[in-house]
């Protein structure tokens, strides 16, 4: 057992029976620097150099295959002149 490994043992107890039955499975772990991440909350994390979030369920997600997500909903983009005139947006 080289990479690091998760043990789940599951039981299986029957009403005829007085022996439990067990079974073990191993599965692999994945892992990553956390020194790197942004914890976005309890559950997920980003990687800013890799554009990854990690999921709290062990999923990821490509932000960079993500549509955006922001779109300007006020103004132009450019800032109003000093002399405002009415203040009603135009210039």
């Amino acid at each position: 057992m080289t990479p690091p490994y998760l043990a789940v043992f599951v039981g299986y107890e029957y009403e005829s029976c007085s022996d439990v039955v067990w079974k073990t499975l191993l599965t692999t772990v994945k892992g990553y620097d956390a020194i790197d991440l942004w914890s976005l909350d309890i559950h997920h994390a980003y990687h800013p150099g890799t554009g990854v979030v990690y999921l709290g369920n062990g999923g990821q997600m490509q932000l960079k295959e993500q549509p955006p997500m922001m779109s300007t909903v006020m103004g132009n983009g450019f800032p109003r002149h000093d002399t405002c005139n009415g203040c009603d947006g135009s210039f």
